[in-house]
């Protein structure tokens, strides 16, 4: 397994995403989502990555939570509290305040246990001290085990520049980064395509694709299976957000 390392425990926090507390310290949550909405630099919607894949859409020039683009009668998002679309949306773009610590969840659940592509493209616009912008996912649910992947994306101090991390997790309470790299202040394009067979995930971070193994854990009583996207803790833009489920 190629991984950067170092390993990130991560505590005190008090955001639960699915069990997004997962950030501090148990399993979490994941960000489920996926927009056919051109962004505001003008990538539209990525390639094809197989036939008939189950799709998820949020559309930032509307509030993704009323739409049900892929038809199976349930709408595509909601807020984890149930609550309206906290921030902005205007020009395909969701400007959302870190102060509210509100995640956007795909819906209904899936076990993302088939091959499962994620595209994401966002940016954090205020440094706060804990992350910035956020994607995560949980993967490959069995009965007994899953895998929480998760992208970061902050602003350096200065604002000159972010820092980009996709992390993993070794055991329930323990993050790994499995890929670093830093940004411009733009729109970063973060790919996860995970292959539950293999326990495989290739990332692509604007445009640069590099492969990796991850770590499955314990599953317990997790239940967290959606995607997510949210700012935590630090104003952050989201432009578009895919996800595609193969069969």
């Amino acid at each position: 397994m190629r991984s950067v390392g170092i390993a990130l425990v991560v505590a005190g926090c008090g955001f639960r995403a699915g069990t997004y507390s997962d950030l501090t310290g148990t399993d979490d949550a994941s960000i489920d989502g996926l927009s056919t909405e051109a962004d505001a630099d003008g990538v539209d919607a990525p390639p094809v990555v197989c036939a008939n894949p189950t799709l998820w859409t949020a559309t930032f020039d509307v509030d993704p939570t009323t739409q049900n683009a892929n038809g199976d009668g349930t709408n595509d998002w909601a807020m984890r509290d149930m609550g309206t679309v906290p921030g902005i949306l205007a020009n395909g773009i969701w400007a959302e305040p870190g102060s509210s610590i509100r995640p956007l969840d795909s819906q209904p659940k899936q076990d993302f246990a088939t091959r499962t592509v994620v595209d994401v493209r966002m940016r954090n616009t205020v440094r706060a001290s804990t992350f910035g912008a956020v994607m995560w996912i949980n993967v490959d649910y069995t009965t007994t085990s899953f895998a929480p992947l998760y992208v970061v994306v902050q602003l350096q101090t200065g604002g000159t520049a972010q820092d980009v991390t996709v992390f993993h997790k070794t055991n329930p309470s323990t993050s790994v980064p499995l890929f670093q790299t830093t940004a411009d202040t733009g729109f970063v394009d973060v790919r996860l395509d995970v292959d539950p067979a293999v326990d495989s995930v290739a990332i692509t971070v604007n445009g640069s694709t590099t492969p990796h193994t991850y770590s499955t854990i314990n599953r317990n009583a997790n239940d967290d299976r959606w995607a997510t996207v949210l700012a935590w803790n630090g104003d952050s833009e989201f432009d578009t957000m895919r996800v595609s489920v193969c069969p």
